[in-house]
């Protein structure tokens, strides 16, 4: 996704959502699943070793410390704890089955690596699709009637846990309606 294209609206809230995942990270190999264009990682990359971003909608390309690629397959082409955080930003929700990225990012996360998360929860289904019928987001809710489903606390608890996953710290942010997961392996 280029954020050029985005209305203001948009710009903002991505930009609030990366700055609450920007903030907790301090160095290190950062791997961003669902990267878009690698705006996140691009913006990061001063202070990381070595960006990874995967995305099935991106060219591949290399820029600097970061390597963006497109990828089509579910395993994350990255050797086994090799990266210190793993990344989904407004990601989880696409996903038909996100047990199997949970794994790979269990897989691909270092012993003491991070992985952090941020999803829509339950409640902004009505506010997503009032600010898709009005445009307020510029784009025509092609990502939002893509959401396969929305996590909670306790659904996104029993996802992880399930997965060999401990919650550090759940917490919402844009005005309760987003969330902001932060694990680590068991």
């Amino acid at each position: 996704m280029n954020i050029l294209k985005k209305s203001f609206l948009d710009k903002f809230l991505i930009k609030w959502r990366t700055k609450k995942v920007k903030n907790l990270i301090k160095g290190g190999v950062v791997c961003d699943l669902g990267c878009g264009d690698g705006e996140f990682l691009l913006e990061i990359s001063k202070k990381i070793k070595k960006g990874y971003g995967f995305d099935k909608k991106t060219k591949s390309r290399k820029i600097g410390n970061i390597l963006i690629k497109k990828i089509t397959k579910k395993k994350i082409p990255l050797k086994k704890e090799c990266a210190d955080y793993v990344t989904l930003i407004a990601v989880i929700e696409h996903l038909e089955k996100p047990e199997e990225i949970i794994m790979e990012c269990k897989r691909i996360l270092k012993k003491n690596g991070l992985l952090i998360i941020t999803t829509p929860l339950p409640r902004s289904r009505v506010v997503l699709g009032i600010m898709t019928k009005l445009n307020l987001l510029g784009w025509g809710g092609e990502e939002v009637k893509d959401h396969k489903r929305y996590f909670d606390n306790k659904s996104m608890n029993y996802l992880l846990n399930k997965e060999g996953f401990k919650i550090l710290k759940y917490e919402t942010f844009e005005l309760g309606f987003n969330s902001l997961i932060t694990a680590s392996k068991k």
